[in-house]
């Protein structure tokens, strides 16, 4: 009894003890739990307008920024590449790649080259963390990289690369023949020396991604010809067989072209690889002399039908007509073709031209049938204050584009109906400064032409599928955020007609201001434009001044006003009749400050130019203190 007695009271003891080990477990993993929900309160409420931990952009640590820092730092770092670009260099060579090209006319449509959209990257890295509360924990424990969200000009940037640097470079000469009197000469291959400019742009990017813009330096790589000069002795008798023929005949219709031996021999050169060598026509000889003599009798111009509103109904005033090109490129694969599988006898025979047939929009079909009923939207913009040959240039192109058809599901590129850009279609010249030389080009004023264009398209409800704004503000084109630069061939601005009917584009200038009306059929669609928001404004450098000897000595003449820079918005709404999804579309812009550019006229014997119309000037820069938008909650 005793025992018993002992055992109970131990094994009371012993759940006594257990039980209070139980409870203080539980009350010090609830203290814990109480601590940790504290701490992560407080962690919430510190961070609750700031970058949360763990957060990087760019493998640079925000975290603990508020959204305002974050987008001002973004800000001061593309600002220093907005006022000094990036510095590429080989040997004594210095190539600065700023965001204009160096194009100094607002209607040469230049765009940056590379835009940094800070604003979204910021809201982004922000965001982090803020969806709920388990992404916010999971900030503790992992790490969130945010890339610098930018948008880059691959093919201009090359295009700029190539301009400044191309001379350094020698492209690699197959063995080649040449003649002295009756007596043929192969001449040895000769290597070349290439730039890879896909490496550099990549260099780009990974300098822009590592906040990185210091000098890029270039290397030339030598290429090999891939044609040994005993492969070529290999290929003497099929160049004697084909000189034999005495021509080759080019045939289009009815028409026949000849072309002698005396004329293609010096055009004759190697082509293939080690494995396989031929002979073929040198492109570039082949393709000048078919411009001169073979395309020009046979090319003919698309000439789409026009059409007007008359008396509430559409009527046919410039009927529609076929146009043909001579496709020289597939032309010369035909015979190219030929000379590589006819080895035995080289006997080509006659070639048939390759020609190109675009039909007429719209030449054929019933008027009755294209539905047009109303006008379903129309933009304007003023053009107040523009020179003579600008005013000029606008009405031409508008004129261009009057009477056009737009079909249902088509999408409308303005720069292709508003070719060529020259003086066949009417155009004049202006006086422009690009890569620092004064130059006569077409094409100003054509900016207004696409700006208005872009506003009918919203006005319209209709999908816009391609555009971009102008570099900088210019008066033409305000209110900022809502203009559209066009520049043959890109930028364009590009849209689709998805209203289910044809629109019929009909243009008017009343006193300085340009008009668009789109003419078709409405389906209901609601659409909603918010005004532009325009923030962050920076002011722009001193005057500029360029010296040039395409003006008389002491002659000054400004080509471009001071223009303050601005990043803006608006939204764009499209709700539908038919149940298809809403579409909501915000346009941004991003505007550079411009300095007021004056030209000043000098003599040939105190220019650097010697003549040519080169240009040297001098400027001031200055820093502006970025300017955050005035929501600080994305």
């Amino acid at each position: 009894m005793l025992l018993r007695k002992r055992l109970i009271m131990k094994l009371n003891k012993e759940n006594i003890i257990k039980n209070f080990t139980t409870k203080r477990f539980l009350v010090v993993f609830c203290l814990l739990i109480i601590l940790f929900a504290g701490l992560f309160f407080v962690y919430s409420f510190y961070y609750a307008n700031k970058v949360y931990v763990g957060v990087y952009v760019n493998n640079k640590n925000v975290s603990g920024l508020s959204y305002s820092d974050l987008y001002n730092s973004l800000q001061v770092k593309s600002q220093i590449f907005d006022e000094n670009g990036i510095e590429y260099k080989y040997e004594d060579t210095i190539f600065n790649m700023s965001p204009q090209f160096n194009n100094l006319n607002p209607d040469m449509g230049s765009p940056e080259f590379i835009f940094f959209d800070n604003e979204n990257t910021a809201k982004y890295a922000f965001s982090i963390g803020r969806k709920n509360i388990f992404q916010r924990f999971a900030t503790l424990i992992f790490t969130n990289h945010v890339e610098w969200q930018y948008s880059l000009e691959e093919e201009s940037l090359k295009k700029a690369l190539k301009d400044n640097f191309s001379q350094y470079e020698a492209i690699f000469k197959y063995p080649s023949l040449s003649y002295d009197g009756a007596d043929m000469i192969i001449n040895a291959p000769v290597p070349g020396k290439e730039f890879d400019y896909d490496k550099l742009v990549q260099e780009t990017k990974r300098k822009i991604n590592n906040f990185d813009f210091s000098p890029i330096n270039l290397y030339l790589y030598e290429v090999e010809s891939p044609i040994s000069l005993d492969s070529a002795n290999e290929e003497l008798e099929n160049v004697n067989k084909f000189l034999d023929q005495g021509k080759v005949n080019f045939k289009y219709e009815d028409q026949s072209f000849e072309v002698s031996s005396s004329t293609y021999k010096n055009w004759i050169v190697f082509s293939g690889d080690k494995k396989d060598v031929y002979i073929t026509f040198d492109f570039d000889k082949f393709r000048v002399y078919f411009e001169k003599n073979i395309s020009s009798k046979i090319d003919e111009e698309v000439q789409n039908a026009k059409f007007k509103i008359s008396a509430g109904k559409v009527n046919e005033f410039q009927g529609g007509k076929d146009g043909k090109k001579v496709n020289i490129e597939k032309t010369f694969e035909v015979l190219d073709n030929l000379l590589k599988n006819q080895k035995e006898s080289l006997d080509i025979g006659d070639i048939e031209l390759v020609v190109d047939i675009t039909k007429a929009d719209t030449n054929t079909k019933n008027l009755n049938d294209f539905g047009i009923e109303e006008i379903i939207g129309t933009g304007e913009s003023d053009f107040k204050g523009s020179p003579k040959n600008r005013v000029h240039n606008i009405k031409t192109g508008a004129n261009m584009l009057n009477g056009l058809l737009i079909a249902p599901g088509e999408e409308f590129a303005t720069i292709q109906n508003l070719l060529p850009i020259d003086a066949t279609s009417g155009y004049l010249q202006e006086l422009v400064i690009k890569d620092n030389r004064t130059i006569p080009e077409y094409g100003g004023g054509l900016c207004q032409v696409g700006t208005t264009m872009f506003r009918t398209a919203i006005n319209s409800g209709l999908d816009i599928t391609q555009r971009r704004n102008h570099s900088y503000r210019v008066v033409y084109y305000e209110p900022a955020g809502t203009d559209a630069t066009i520049y043959d061939p890109n930028p364009d601005l590009k849209f689709k007609n998805d209203t289910g009917s044809y629109i019929l584009i009909q243009s008017r200038i009343v006193g300085t201001k340009l008009y668009f009306d789109f003419w078709g059929k409405k389906d209901g669609r609601k659409i909603t434009v918010t005004k532009p928001t325009i923030y962050n404004i920076k002011k722009p450098a001193p005057t500029k001044i360029i010296e040039t000897t395409n003006l008389k000595p002491g002659v000054k003449q400004c080509t471009e006003s001071a223009h303050s820079g601005a990043d803006a918005y608006f939204d764009y709404k499209v709700e539908y009749f038919d149940g298809r999804e809403t579409k909501s579309q915000r346009f941004s812009s991003h505007y550079v400050p411009w300095q007021a550019v004056c030209l000043l006229g000098v003599s040939a014997a105190s220019s650097t130019d010697n003549g040519s119309g080169s240009v040297s000037s001098s400027t001031e820069s200055s820093i502006v203190t970025p300017v955050v938008p005035t929501s600080t909650n994305p």
